[in-house]
């Protein structure tokens, strides 16, 4: 039995990935999207799903070999939402075209404002001149983001990352679109600005961000989160002086 639980791979007692060595998976919706596994026929679900679009991404992991026949078993709950689906399960089992579209309301300002914030790293994939492999995992070795990198990258480009912003998610540049544009950047920039932050000052001034790049290392070489325990102790006192 394994493990899946945001894009890492483990046994229930072991943190070290046990590669396709298993022979059932228990994740979370990690397994959504992006995860392609041949071996997995079938899928077990707990619960109603959140959408039916939801559902498929989910049922759609198993059987990902053109020759076989997967099965999709879903256990649903006491909740309003579970009995809905329970008398009405061809919407999952053969759903119409009503049911697959996502709810989504393209003009609210805050829904697109966080797309604009994850579009900025689809920014730096698509133009030549920029090392996003750096900017996601740091040099050679380490375990990302390198957040001077980001930082620099952003204000080199920070025109130009406006721009195609503003083409990208509207149809005429207006003062709203800019304004808008403007203060998603700054939301990003804000939160790479909390990251270089002193994890507790007086007591660690490692900025966040390299404090949990030296734990993840320390978790790849060791299975231990020794930073993290250390810091904790010396919070609590629990430091020999």
């Amino acid at each position: 039995m394994a493990v899946q639980k945001s894009g890492r791979r483990q046994r229930p007692n072991d943190p070290t990935d046990p590669g396709n060595e298993w022979d059932q998976l228990i994740a979370t919706s990690t397994l959504e999207v992006g995860f392609d596994n041949d071996s997995i026929i079938g899928t077990f679900q707990y619960r109603a799903p959140m959408s039916v679009p939801s559902f498929l991404q989910r049922k759609g992991r198993g059987g990902r070999d053109a020759d076989d026949r997967p099965v999709t078993v879903v256990v649903l709950g006491s909740t309003s939402t579970d009995s809905y689906y329970f008398h009405h399960s061809d919407y999952l089992s053969d759903p119409r075209d009503e049911h697959l579209e996502i709810p989504l309301d393209e003009e609210n300002h805050f829904v697109r404002a966080e797309h604009m914030v994850a579009a900025v790293f689809d920014y730096f994939n698509v133009h030549t001149g920029i090392d996003a492999q750096r900017i996601y995992q740091g040099d050679y070795g380490e375990q990302g983001p390198e957040i001077p990198e980001l930082e620099r990258e952003l204000d080199l480009r920070r025109e130009d990352l406006e721009n195609w912003l503003i083409s990208t998610f509207y149809e005429e540049e207006t003062e709203q679109a800019r304004a808008e544009v403007e203060v998603a950047l700054e939301t990003l920039t804000a939160y790479i600005d909390s990251l270089k932050q002193p994890v507790a000052p007086g007591v660690e001034e490692t900025p966040y961000w390299e404090l949990f790049r030296q734990a993840v290392d320390e978790a790849g070489s060791s299975g231990s989160y020794r930073p993290l325990d250390e810091l904790v102790r010396q919070l609590r006192g629990e430091v020999d002086e």
